[in-house]
């Protein structure tokens, strides 16, 4: 008999059941216990074969630390403008121009580490996007090719900040600590992959796009996730 097809909004849901799971550092036996279920049916959640209600959503998501609604929706990937696309339009300050945005001086690196130096605003800029900036938000260029073809080398990328929720799936800008102990801290663009939480460690795995990148595995006390990246601005010429 034929394996059945699942629709791909199940499996969506069940990789991110699994990933927050492993997030949380819960095993399986451990996150069937508190929903109060056998641990074949979280293997069933997992893997996209367990009948979704609201009701169980409901109850996932709280013991899981999410709202329902996290639960269904995936982490949105980068959007990418042409090459050619006018990144920002220069402002006077943010007195001046109420869309304007900070451009910050770090180069955080797309594969190995990027500037030591403090972040501080260059000017202020009107992100040419596809929706306003929004609150916390702010532009940085990108070295490296490690996030190519989504981050281009080279490239402007709006961030949002603060980073709320849960990790795992989302691009983001990352503070690496004590990579240098002369530095204030090393910055790059990577996609959260698992976080492995321990007794006494949390390791967390952060992703580059291109394989010709190995993932790194940093330690939890080491790395400070800075921002959200909204969108690739493109790069001036």
């Amino acid at each position: 008999m034929a394996a059945t097809k699942l629709h791909p909004f199940v499996r969506a849901v069940a990789r991110r059941i699994a990933a927050l799971r492993q997030e949380l550092g819960l095993t399986q036996e451990e996150l069937a216990s508190k929903l109060g279920i056998a641990h074949k049916n979280v293997q069933r959640l997992e893997s996209g074969r367990q009948n979704l209600t609201l009701q169980t959503l409901a109850r996932v998501a709280k013991v899981l630390e999410v709202t329902p609604a996290a639960l269904m929706a995936s982490p949105p990937a980068p959007t990418v403008s042409r090459d050619t696309a006018v990144p920002f339009v220069r402002a006077l300050g943010p007195s001046r121009h109420g869309d304007a945005v900070p451009l910050l001086s770090l180069r955080p690196a797309a594969g190995a580490f990027g500037s030591a130096e403090f972040a501080e605003i260059e000017e202020w800029v009107v992100p040419v996007t596809r929706s306003p900036a929004g609150a916390g938000s702010f532009v940085a260029q990108i070295a490296g090719t490690s996030m190519e073809p989504s981050i281009p080398e080279n490239s402007y990328v709006l961030f949002r900040t603060p980073v709320r929720g849960p990790l795992t799936g989302r691009t983001l800008l990352v503070e690496l600590r004590d990579v240098d102990p002369e530095a204030a801290g090393r910055y790059v663009v990577k996609r959260v992959g698992t976080i492995d939480r321990k007794r006494k460690t949390i390791k967390v795995q952060l992703l580059s796009e291109a394989q010709s990148h190995a993932p790194l595995v940093v330690d939890g006390d080491d790395v400070r996730f800075v921002g959200e990246v909204v969108e690739v601005l493109g790069r001036t010429r």
